[in-house]
């Protein structure tokens, strides 16, 4: 007999999060490994992950980001240091 309390937990989604994190945690440690490396190979991953980073005092802050989310179209959006990001005004 089954509970109607019962939660029905999506495997598949929780997956998706996971391995989105994972790459996302991964594109992140690229671009610090690519900023202490030099300036070229910095530019190189910009390009290549499609982003925008910043350089302050030896740390490399990434300023932009693009995304694409579901059936949503590509926007622009800002890390917020704490592992998500946040949409940019007016963009």
């Amino acid at each position: 007999m089954g509970d109607d309390n019962e939660v029905k937990f999506d495997y598949a989604k929780l997956n998706e999060v996971v391995q989105t994190k994972l790459r996302e945690t991964d594109e992140q440690q690229e671009i610090a490994v690519a900023g202490d490396a030099n300036e070229e190979r910095l530019s190189d991953v910009e390009q290549r992950l499609d982003v925008e980073v910043m350089r302050t005092a030896g740390r490399v802050e990434i300023l932009r980001s693009q995304r694409v989310c579901g059936d949503h179209p590509r926007s622009t959006e800002k890390s917020n240091n704490n592992g998500g990001y946040e949409q940019l005004p007016g963009r």
